[in-house]
């Protein structure tokens, strides 16, 4: 006999990720870093969500993130949005490839302006980051209402929350 108990659960959180994952997506600039490492973190371009949930960057060759990637690393990539109160921080084991076919598919033309033997520059790299948490905080309200709450604040009428933004997810993948 096989339970079924934690399916709900389970359902609930791929589509809490793929929430927390689309927003990060939606962000499309990352911070990218390898904990525990000294590699300095370095911004690179979200490529690619697909649907297996994972996230794809191009990447130098030459950088110092990819020849400190020999093999599956896990990765921290961090989103934020300030102008929309929306910061995503995503874990997960990154792996670095070169498959050009994979890179045709998900080229853009501004793409040349880094690579500029298009996508079969011998320089670009495929990251590929497979989440296994992520973690997103949002301001609550309307721009309208933080603001309302920004000026009576400022007029001495109510006190800001020191951390103004909730943290609405943590999110960790069940398979």
């Amino acid at each position: 006999m096989t339970s079924h108990s934690n399916a709900p659960d389970s359902d609930r959180s791929t589509q809490a990720l793929r929430q927390a994952l689309d927003m990060a997506f939606d962000i499309r600039f990352a911070m990218v870093s390898i904990p525990g490492a000294r590699v300095v973190p370095r911004p690179m371009l979200t490529q690619r969500l697909d649907d297996e949930d994972r996230l794809w960057f191009f990447a130098p060759a030459a950088s110092e993130l990819v020849r400190a990637l020999p093999g599956e690393h896990r990765l921290l990539l961090t989103y934020a949005d300030p102008g929309a109160q929306r910061y995503v921080s995503v874990e997960g084991g990154g792996v670095v490839l070169r498959d050009e076919a994979l890179a045709r598919d998900m080229w853009a033309p501004m793409d040349q302006a880094y690579f500029h033997g298009r996508p079969a520059d011998p320089a670009l790299r495929l990251l590929c980051v497979r989440p296994q948490r992520a973690e997103l905080w949002a301001q609550d309200g309307t721009r309208l209402g933080q603001y309302a709450r920004l000026l009576a604040a400022a007029a001495g009428l109510t006190q800001l929350s020191p951390d103004p933004l909730k943290r609405h997810a943590v999110i960790l993948r069940r398979d």
